[in-house]
């Protein structure tokens, strides 16, 4: 009873802090967006030309830059103060130390929702997988709270695909980006899911570890004579990695065309490679869908919180 009193004296001290320094850094603003402070201009009028007047405008600039100074000091002690408090408080998952935020990620500093993520990594000692969907992402500064979301274990171009709970295998990775998914759907990469970079931007960029194309197109089930076609296999050969094809010579045969066509794409890389041992990625992507910036680009304090709201990490930057 005792620490639940403490605790929650605790979380009401962190409270106040977080509104003062939202009151120290939003609201206490002029018109010009600069921070105001009592009994002081911060304009120069045109009466302010003499001696004394630039005196009054120097001594106006050393108050800004003494505000300034006080409004970062107290915005770090507002984030060292309630990392205190989780630490002292919060109760901890059975989860804690099998999945942690990846501290030198700078993701979370982006600026846009394109850009902006956050890296997870479940321990290699794990020796179970960790159900984490529905689990939660939490600013302690902002508030702003989001669940961890489902998604498609073999994701297929040009359907709508199937999303399940998100289960970490002992040494995945999962980047849970803000924005949308260029594809649609939040994902586990695969050995051939580098072909959706030709088209569709990922921030961080996926691995292109693809089969050659020369590997690929001998899985070709049609006229088999275009194995021994030099001209057609010398143009394979020099198809990229993870690359689609858009436009194969003229000069080359229909035959080639459509081997190519049919064989060296990311549904077919799919078909032909997802019972090998090597197939499955240990990278999630996993997408909030969000159209603008959720986390502060500094002072600011994650939280990683299980299905029960029992804290798993925290992270401070």
């Amino acid at each position: 009873m005792q620490n639940s009193s403490m605790k929650d004296i605790a979380i009401l001290i962190a409270l106040i802090i977080v509104v003062i320094l939202s009151w120290i850094t939003g609201t206490n603003k002029g018109i010009t967006g600069q921070p105001t402070i009592p009994g002081v201009s911060l304009e120069v009028t045109s009466s302010n030309t003499s001696f004394y007047g630039r005196t009054s405008a120097s001594n106006a600039s050393n108050d800004i830059e003494e505000a300034v100074v006080i409004r970062t000091q107290t915005e770090i002690d507002a984030v060292e103060y309630a990392l205190q408090s989780i630490e002292l408080f919060s109760e901890k998952s059975p989860y804690e130390g099998m999945v942690t935020i990846d501290k030198r990620s700078l993701g979370p500093r982006n600026t846009t929702p394109e850009q902006e993520y956050i890296r997870f990594i479940a321990s290699r000692q794990n020796s179970q997988k960790i159900p984490i969907s529905g689990w939660r992402i939490e600013s302690v500064i902002t508030g702003r709270s989001l669940a961890i979301p489902e998604a498609s274990y073999l994701p297929r171009s040009g359907v709508v695909n199937n999303k399940l709970p998100v289960w970490l295998e002992p040494g995945d990775t999962v980047i849970l980006s803000t924005g949308r998914s260029p594809i649609g759907v939040s994902f586990r990469t695969n050995l051939c899911t580098g072909y959706f970079t030709q088209f569709q931007t990922f921030n961080p960029r996926l691995e292109e570890r693809c089969p050659d194309a020369e590997n690929e197109i001998l899985f070709y089930t049609g006229d088999r004579s275009v194995l021994v076609d030099n001209a057609c296999m010398d143009f394979v050969e020099r198809i990229g990695r993870c690359d689609i094809t858009i436009k194969v010579p003229i000069l080359l045969s229909s035959l080639c065309h459509d081997a190519i066509g049919l064989e060296i794409n990311y549904n077919s890389c799919v078909d032909h490679h997802k019972d090998s041992a090597s197939f499955v990625g240990n990278d999630w992507r996993l997408f909030l869908k969000r159209e603008e910036e959720l986390w502060r680009s500094k002072r600011e304090l994650l939280k990683l919180v299980d299905q029960n709201g029992k804290v798993v990490d925290v992270y401070s930057y």
